[in-house]
């Protein structure tokens, strides 16, 4: 059940905040964990989640009286081997794979891993667990909060109208995000895909409609999933801070899906590179931290392929610092040129096809024909927005705007929102 589904927006959403803002704020956390797993009911997803977290529930009880004892590692990396080999069988990219699934696994697994090295209590109360776990706004796509922080929110929420009113805003901006550029953007890219031959203006508009419409999918879902948080009284995290403003590879990685990437930095990365061979630890904590980005993103190997490149890229990154100072339209191009390679090989679905596809992004397909000027010239509206608003141009007016005219502010945004909303919803009905 996606944000943008009729199904979401006219009935699940509406009922359940109806009945959360009714709700004595006893019952809030029952009919929260109750939400996700409606919100999750896709035939076995829902008994395979609902089991899921029940087994991690007697694990971390189980955890924390065998914290001292070899058997407590037993449990956490058979934990970590289900996990892995789940989200690689299955992949993200599956029309079968259970809603929630991944997010949901990287939670449980960072549940258990803190209680293992003491840095969390085990959760005694049921409910309030499956309420965090299953915490419907973040399943879908992110962004991911520590249980700890998630929970403290659960014990202590007071919703208001401000918050409410914020999260509405939120929501219709992501809502906007991927129904009006993001989908576009992806119906472009399939039409590339669909065509026999690619000159080098359809390979180019064809890549610049994936990573358009790669990064705004997943910011957009990020920005409802933190809009219908607010709307609870739950304040989310931000997972995307204009990844394309960065000025090298590492600030990229930081920016792009940040609390996923927080999360294989602290639970793979830190604690591979703390070795004792200097530089050695380092670098296979990066590659194996990439790796298993990649393939927790999707089956295949080009998902793998793609997160050993960027820990590749990641340590070459570092490699050139050591070397001296870079200049900084040199370190601007070497970063784009890295991240466009990255995404060409996300793309493929086989390595002659990304053979193919790079040669013909160096044009050696032809340079353009009569199609490719057409799909160009069709999406030039769409690719100016998309450029508009990977940068903060929006954010400094925004705020420029909220501090001088706050009248003007709140007047205006509350016109944008309704129109957003509506031409949201025209292109989602039409």
């Amino acid at each position: 059940m996606p944000f943008d589904q009729m199904l979401f927006l006219f009935w699940f959403l509406p009922l359940i905040l109806a009945l959360y803002w009714i709700c004595p704020k006893r019952g809030r956390t029952a009919l929260l964990a109750a939400a996700g797993l409606i919100y999750c009911a896709q035939g076995v997803a829902v008994f395979l989640l609902a089991g899921g977290v029940l087994l991690s529930f007697g694990a971390g009880l189980l955890l924390e009286r065998l914290r001292s004892k070899p058997a407590a590692s037993g449990i956490l990396l058979g934990g970590m081997a289900l996990l892995f080999c789940l989200a690689g069988g299955l992949g993200l990219r599956n029309p079968v794979f259970p809603l929630g699934l991944p997010f949901c696994l990287l939670a449980l697994l960072a549940y258990l891993w803190d209680i293992r090295r003491g840095k969390l209590r085990a959760e005694r109360n049921f409910l309030r667990f499956g309420a965090g776990m299953l915490f419907f706004p973040n399943l879908i796509a992110g962004p991911l909060i520590p249980y700890r922080r998630l929970t403290a929110q659960l014990d202590g929420r007071t919703p208001d109208v401000r918050m409410f009113s914020d999260g509405i805003a939120l929501f219709v901006k992501g809502l906007g995000k991927k129904l009006l550029l993001a989908d576009p953007m992806v119906q472009t890219w399939q039409d590339v895909q669909a065509m026999g031959s690619l000159p080098l203006l359809t390979a180019w508009t064809g890549l610049l409609a994936y990573v358009f419409g790669l990064y705004y999918l997943w910011s957009g879902y990020q920005d409802m999933a933190r809009g219908l948080a607010l709307m609870l009284g739950i304040r989310l995290p931000a997972g995307f801070l204009h990844p394309y403003s960065a000025r090298s590879l590492s600030g990229f990685v930081w920016r792009w899906n940040r609390t996923v990437i927080r999360w294989f930095r602290n639970y793979i990365y830190v604690p591979v590179s703390r070795g004792r061979v200097r530089g050695f630890y380092p670098a296979a904590g990066l590659l194996l931290a990439g790796g298993l980005y990649g393939v927790w993103q999707g089956a295949g190997w080009n998902m793998l392929a793609w997160g050993l490149l960027m820990g590749a890229f990641l340590l070459g990154e570092r490699s050139l610092r050591a070397l001296g100072r870079v200049p900084a339209w040199l370190r601007r191009i070497l970063t784009l040129l890295a991240i466009l390679f990255g995404w060409t090989l996300m793309q493929a679905g086989s390595l002659e096809e990304w053979i193919r596809f790079l040669r013909a992004l160096c044009g050696q397909e032809g340079l353009a024909d009569q199609q490719a000027l057409y799909l160009l010239s069709s999406n030039l509206v769409a690719f100016f927005l998309c450029i508009l608003g990977l940068g903060n141009t929006f954010s400094r007016v925004r705020r420029y705007a909220e501090r001088r005219f706050p009248f003007v502010y709140e007047s205006g945004k509350t016109l944008c929102v309704l129109a957003g909303l509506a031409v949201s919803l025209c292109y989602l009905v039409r």
